[in-house]
């Protein structure tokens, strides 16, 4: 059996909001064979990761740890809160939101096996730029050694320059997918943490 494809045009409606449309830009979703009783975001996720090679079992289960819900959430969130402008519960419809808006701007979202080693990286994260005397950026690094709970964990380093003078830097750590982070700054007395 082949993975079922779904396209999501830019008239498509929330099915949980259907006065509201899903996407300003298109993009497609996939389910795996024989899962496709619901094509989502996460879904998709799972589709992408067996397509490289992971056994399907291998691919759920690697999605469900990378965004920390059961492997059954994967395919059915339907009953999970609604997010809200107050509220942004820590759900497998919040995770398949989130994974929308990566795949409807262009983004490309991975997952590699469970016990696959992490790499390190580095990304620019932001860049705000209006002129070469105000700048800030972002650069994330992660140190590609996984913890005892599997996660790795993720620095972001942020700095920039106002009205031609440099403002300070700082960096966040943060133990991926849990949501704790310290954060350090560094300015004229040396690093503190907060």
């Amino acid at each position: 059996m082949a993975a079922v494809l779904a396209v999501v045009g830019t008239s498509a409606v929330y099915a949980a909001d259907p006065n509201s449309t899903v996407a300003t830009r298109g993009y497609v979703m996939a389910a795996p064979a024989g899962k496709s009783a619901q094509v989502s975001p996460l879904t998709t996720l799972v589709q992408n990761a067996a397509a490289k090679g992971l056994p399907l079992a291998d691919a759920e289960a690697a999605v469900a740890q990378q965004l920390a819900v059961p492997v059954a959430k994967l395919y059915d969130y339907q009953d999970d809160p609604l997010p809200s402008a107050a509220v942004l519960p820590d759900t497998a419809r919040t995770a398949s939101q989130i994974t929308a808006s990566v795949f409807e701007w262009g983004g490309v979202a991975t997952t590699g096996a469970v016990s696959a080693p992490a790499a390190s990286t580095t990304t620019l994260g932001s860049l705000n730029h209006t002129e070469a005397q105000n700048y800030t950026y972002a650069v994330r690094e992660t140190d590609g050694v996984v913890d005892a709970n599997g996660n790795v964990q993720q620095f972001e380093r942020r700095a920039g320059v106002a009205a031609g003078t440099r403002t300070r830097r700082w960096t966040t750590r943060a133990a991926m997918p849990n949501t704790t982070a310290r954060s350090t700054k560094t300015g004229s007395r040396g690093p503190q943490r907060t």
